[in-house]
């Protein structure tokens, strides 16, 4: 958060994932405070894009159905944190 409001004003992307002592985990499940940056983010009125990087282990990409159900509950996260 600290480097954000630093750099707020030439941030034009956002390049998301959480850490739970590994890369790559979705938003809900890290130790980051991306719920924070999220609301911060909509706070500023950023329009610029979210992307999620998210390896094939966290979506557990052998099952679609979960691969669908992680990307979904992932979504979800970071659209209730913009709405709030």
């Amino acid at each position: 958060l600290a480097v954000y409001e630093r750099l707020k004003e030439r941030i034009v992307h956002v390049h998301l994932s959480n850490y739970d002592g590994r890369e790559h985990r979705r938003p809900e499940q890290g130790h980051l405070p991306l719920a924070e940056l999220l609301q911060r983010l909509a706070r500023d009125g950023y329009g610029g894009s979210v992307t999620l990087e998210l390896g094939p282990d966290v979506l557990e990409a052998e099952d679609e159905g979960k691969v669908r159900a992680h990307l979904r509950r992932a979504v979800e996260f970071c659209r209730a944190q913009v709405a709030t």
